[in-house]
């Protein structure tokens, strides 16, 4: 399609995500006489990220294994969605592992570590876990962001010690799910101790800014103890009366 670009044989239309009640409306559309499920919209959409294509694709993978069907112009859950674990399709994620394999070794490293990370993640974490210089890897994701589109920038991060760093996100949920996804569960705990140690340190002062991303961190690295005084730390932190 690049090549198509520059030699001026086609035009590219940037489409927009769609939103919840976007997501919705197209359920609706498919079902004209009945409104959706509760809650499937939001769940749909949280899972495609509001890309049409993953959106669609989602669809019909609930429908083949039976969580969902369209029968007389209406939709039925057979599963509570709370009981739904969401799995990438294999379609979506051979098209998303191919795209990867086009990615040089170092790019596919970083990418990998953002999964790890988290759907929003700061490059100067990263680099710091993967000992790596900051200013190298916020290179290395804005090439990402602007040749491969996997990636996007999300902003200028201020951090504890004043220094400042850049953060970026998962263009799609399904990219981040399937670069998890691909890494053996010993290397992923292992990471996410990692990201978790690292990031306690840098927040040494300010351990409310992320005590709910720590708490993550050390329950992925099967550090319950840690997870736990996380957890608590957050709780304390949004006080009675707060959801917890």
């Amino acid at each position: 399609m690049r090549d198509l670009v520059v030699r001026r044989f086609c035009r590219e239309i940037a489409l927009t995500s769609l939103n919840e009640a976007e997501v919705e409306e197209y359920l609706g559309a498919q079902s004209p006489t009945s409104r959706p499920p509760q809650g499937l919209p939001a769940f749909v959409h949280r899972h495609s990220g509001g890309n049409p294509l993953f959106m669609v694709t989602a669809l019909g993978h609930m429908a083949k294994q039976g969580l969902l069907t369209r029968a007389n112009g209406q939709w039925q859950l057979h599963v509570p969605l709370a009981q739904i674990e969401f799995q990438v399709p294999d379609d979506l994620r051979h098209m998303i592992e191919v795209e990867l394999k086009r990615l040089s070794p170092q790019e596919q490293t970083a990418l990998e570590l953002a999964g790890i990370a988290g759907a929003s993640f700061s490059a100067s974490l990263i680099g710091s876990v993967a000992d790596i210089d900051a200013r190298s890897l916020e290179d290395l994701y804005e090439e990402l962001s602007r040749r491969h589109h996997i990636v996007k920038w999300a902003g200028t991060q201020s951090l504890p010690d004043g220094s400042v760093s850049e953060r970026y996100e998962f263009v799609h949920v399904l990219y981040r799910q399937v670069l998890y996804d691909r890494q053996l569960p010993g290397r992923r705990a292992r990471l996410h101790r990692q990201i978790g140690e690292r990031l306690a340190a840098m927040y040494a002062q300010r351990i409310e800014d992320v005590a709910p991303e720590l708490a993550y961190h050390f329950e992925q690295a099967g550090d319950r103890p840690r997870a736990i005084e996380y957890l608590q730390r957050a709780a304390e932190i949004a006080g009675p009366g707060q959801p917890r």
